[in-house]
């Protein structure tokens, strides 16, 4: 939660989307905590109250920040003000402390207490979104959202496809929608927390986003999806290359070295271990391949090939 002069507002990191919906007025958590609009929008607070996070360098890139605005809630002393100085830290469970400083701050649903900070997060949202629509990438994101269910749970891997794309921009409206792992930094995390997922909630449209790299690390899980006729979909975004670790060796020196990557035929593949298999080579193609594969009775991997102009890892964002 951030207050700017005594109005209120949320700020949501990838960890916790869903917790408060994506299209709450006061949800300002498009864009990513660590570039842009998010960071500006929290060194202009005059306060941010934390909730459940150790304040590392994963958590919002704090270095810099004004550390005499913070104030760090955790059921733990030792994590408050570990990693990151705070000027107030209070401990306790999350839902009791926020209670009582409910009751101290009284009732801030009216729009004396919410208008202003509404007006910044639309400010900022529509920068995000600005940001967003001009990316190659985009039009896989907004792709993805059409055909995700509200319900939906989704499931990320260690790829561009997801530290550029979806974490800061895939919306989600409901608590335990959304599964990433600490940086996006977990190769092969995602179809296996995929599967974990819908065995616990059977009911619900699980799909995995991961990057070809990722993917391969622990695609076998697809012999496990058959046999439990678990329907939960993959989309494989193919650049034929670990892409992160491309744009990082060619920034910092010029060229890329065991970067590069020789992938099998992923719809192939996917039909050997009995799974669905299908490409999409348009987001348009994507969004009627994800739609398709929630009417089926097992497992579908989708390959989503792409193009040097609309590389992830090349996008400039």
């Amino acid at each position: 939660m951030v207050s700017f002069r005594g109005h209120y507002a949320g700020l949501i990191l990838s960890r916790g989307r869903g917790i408060v919906p994506g299209d709450h007025p006061l949800n300002a958590s498009w864009g990513g905590a660590r570039y842009g609009g998010v960071r500006t929008f929290l060194q202009e607070a005059d306060v941010v109250l934390v909730v459940g996070s150790s304040l590392d360098e994963a958590a919002a890139g704090w270095s810099g920040f004004n550390a005499d605005k913070l104030i760090q809630i955790d059921t733990s002393a030792e994590v408050i003000g570990r990693t990151y100085p705070v000027a107030v830290g209070l401990v306790g469970d999350a839902g009791a402390v926020l209670g009582q400083l409910l009751d101290e701050v009284g009732d801030t649903d009216g729009d004396g207490a919410t208008g202003p900070a509404r007006a910044q997060v639309a400010k900022h949202r529509d920068r995000a979104m600005r940001e967003a629509r001009v990316k190659p990438y985009w039009p896989y994101i907004e792709a993805i959202q059409r055909a995700l269910p509200r319900d939906a749970i989704v499931a990320n891997d260690g790829s561009q496809a997801n530290y550029r794309g979806t974490i800061p921009y895939l919306q989600r409206d409901v608590p335990n929608a959304f599964h990433v792992t600490r940086m996006a930094a977990a190769l092969g995390f995602a179809l296996p927390a995929a599967l974990g997922c819908k065995i616990a909630c059977p009911e619900r449209p699980v799909v995995a986003i991961a990057g070809d790299g990722g993917f391969m690390f622990t695609s076998f899980a697809l012999s496990t999806a058959v046999q439990q006729r678990l329907n939960v979909v993959t989309v494989v975004f193919n650049n034929d290359a670990y892409g992160i670790i491309r744009r990082l060796q060619t920034e910092r020196y010029g060229r890329a070295v065991g970067a590069e990557l020789h992938n099998p035929d992923f719809v192939a593949m996917a039909r050997a271990y009995g799974a669905r298999g299908m490409r999409a080579e348009t987001p348009e193609a994507l969004y009627e391949a994800l739609v398709a594969a929630w009417r089926c009775d097992g497992p579908t991997v989708i390959d989503v090939p792409l193009e040097a102009g609309c590389d992830f890892a090349r996008s400039g964002g």
